[in-house]
């Protein structure tokens, strides 16, 4: 999945994903998170523009509603000396 990133709630960070679905992040505090994923919004949502834009709005990506927001999210992980670097999860509806 690209056109998303991955953060952890607090002070945790965030990282795109990159075209392996892959997301790195890197001087995590130790801690228990809440893994949230969301689109990444095309510069001009975000920064508005003084002239529109006539390119084609690129696709947000289909992110289930329930990992868009750190209340709702099933995704948790916790950061601890000797957890493992690589934690994966499965996105379903």
């Amino acid at each position: 999945m690209t056109g998303a990133q991955v953060a952890l709630s607090g002070i945790g960070g965030s990282a795109e994903l990159n075209e392996n679905g892959e997301a790195i992040l890197s001087s995590v505090p130790y801690g228990e998170y809440q893994v949230v994923v969301s689109p990444v919004l095309p510069e001009e949502m975000i920064i508005p523009q003084a002239e529109p834009s006539t390119a084609a709005p690129k696709p947000i990506a289909n992110i289930p509603k329930q990992y868009r927001d750190e209340t709702t999210t099933p995704l948790k992980v916790t950061v601890q000396a000797g957890s493992p670097a690589r934690v994966e999860f499965e996105l379903t509806k």
